[in-house]
């Protein structure tokens, strides 16, 4: 066991310990509740510091991973709503997607193109037969053609390249 992992350790046991002793002293003054809720919590500060209060960014914000949950146009039309509140510019859309598929969302965002940058999968269809790429090639070229201004999201958590429509265990970047 390293040092960083015993106070890791120590302290949990310090945070633990207080809790212990908070709960117990609230218990001998009142009755704790059944259930306490997160939402229900709401410890005030003991810390005097000034508040500031941002409502809106300073600077054009863009949103850069962020996936395709719309899926209507009305979806995408409030998306916009909650940019233009939040002083969002432009938001970078991860689909994973190919084919028709990617075809499909992408024109559901290209009616605000300034808005959203719609990312592309890649084609790994084969990947561990001889002659594996040029498929996969031309249909990242169709995809560019459609619109797409990159690829993603690519990820490999160990096992191999998981973002994509075709999973490819072992396969790795």
């Amino acid at each position: 066991m390293n040092l960083n992992r015993l106070t890791n350790y120590g302290l949990e046991i310090v945070v633990l310990l207080s809790v212990f002793l908070i709960i117990g002293g609230c218990a001998r003054q009142k009755e704790l509740p059944e259930r306490l809720l997160l939402k229900d919590w709401m410890p005030e500060s003991i810390y005097q510091v000034q508040k500031t209060d941002i409502r809106t960014p300073k600077y054009p914000v863009i949103d850069m991973h962020a996936h395709d949950y719309a899926t209507t146009s009305e979806e995408v039309a409030r998306r916009v709503e909650i940019m233009n509140e939040a002083g969002i510019e432009k938001s970078v859309v991860f689909t994973a997607a190919i084919g028709a598929e990617f075809d499909s969302i992408y024109a559901l965002y290209s009616e605000y193109p300034d808005r959203f940058d719609v990312y592309c999968g890649f084609d790994y269809s084969g990947y561990q037969e001889d002659g594996f790429g040029p498929e996969a090639v031309a249909e990242l070229e169709r995809c560019v053609s459609v619109g797409a201004a990159g690829v993603g999201e690519l990820g490999d958590k160990g096992q191999g390249m998981s973002y994509c429509p075709t999973k490819t265990p072992g396969m790795h970047p």
